[in-house]
This record gives structure tokens, C-alpha cells and sequence, in this order.
């Protein structure tokens, strides 16, 4: 089990438990990156930033509480589950209902097991990255162009 947070963040005891249970349950290692915590079996600080990619398509799971944690993991279509906290609540929500996965978020750390079981169908993830990514590069090319425009208007 993959470990993504800031330092410290993940510090319930009744969290801490339940992750350590699913572990236990499934005969997985817990690592954490970036960051020590004493209840994971080992930390890791990835030598490029491309390697952080690695440690996550390499993981049974992931457990994150960070916008780029699950971010990462839709990239690399892990399967993972993302702890809500006050303060990243809204992004979260709404980057995880935007991409049809909030049944990722994990609001209470009974859910946690039961989040990660669930398999996750990336195919309605795809489908919006690729329109929403043609909304990108539409809104780019109009403001380019209009750009352009000004420029010769000067």
C-alpha cells in the first residue's frame, strides 16, 4: 500500500489502524513517500519526479489525502482511495466527481477497506480527461488566435 500525504497528516489512530489492518489482512507492505511515518514498514524519497509515477502503477493501492496523490493515481489508473480533510475537501470533490470517481473518497476510515476493494472502470475516466482536455486545447487555440490578432492590429 502506497502512502501519499504531507508529513504528519495521516495521524488519526483509528486511520492508522484500519490501513494497517487492510495490510495485515492482505499480506501487504505499507510505504510511505516523501514522508516518515513510524507505523509504515518503509519510506521512500523517489530520485526524479518521473519516478513517482513508478511508485504508483507499481502499487496494490493507495492511500492518499492529497490533490496530487489521486491525481497520480488516475494517471496511472491505480486503484486508491482519497481521505477527505476539511481543508481539501472542495478540490477534492469536486476533481473526483468531475472524473466520475467519488466513490474514491473515503469522508469516515471505516470506508477505507471497502474503497479500496472496489474496482474502478477508468474507461468514464478516459472519456472525460479527453473531452475535457479538448476544452483545453480549443479555449487555447481561440485565445492564441485572438492573441495573434492583437498583436497585428498593433
Amino acid at each position: 500500500i502506497l502512502i501519499y500525504s504531507y508529513e504528519g497528516r495521516i495521524r488519526s489512530k483509528k486511520e492508522v489502524a484500519e490501513i494497517k489492518s487492510y495490510a495485515l489482512k492482505y499480506k501487504l507492505r505499507i510505504i510511505s513517500l516523501f514522508c516518515s511515518y513510524s507505523w509504515c514498514d518503509s519510506e521512500f524519497v523517489p530520485n526524479s519526479p518521473l519516478d513517482i509515477f513508478d511508485y504508483f502503477k507499481n502499487a496494490s493501492y493507495v492511500v492518499t489525502d492529497t490533490f496530487h496523490g489521486s491525481i497520480f493515481s488516475i494517471i496511472t489508473h491505480s486503484r486508491f482511495c482519497t481521505l477527505l480533510r476539511s481543508s481539501n475537501m472542495q478540490k477534492l470533490t469536486s476533481l473526483l466527481s468531475m472524473l466520475h470517481l467519488s466513490d474514491r473518497l473515503v469522508s469516515h476510515y471505516s470506508q477505507l477497506g471497502e474503497k479500496l476493494m472496489r474496482n474502478i472502470d477508468y474507461q468514464l475516466t478516459e472519456e472525460a480527461l479527453r473531452n475535457y482536455r479538448l476544452e483545453a486545447a480549443v479555449y487555447l487555440q481561440k485565445n492564441l488566435e485572438r492573441a495573434k490578432e492583437m498583436r497585428m492590429e498593433v
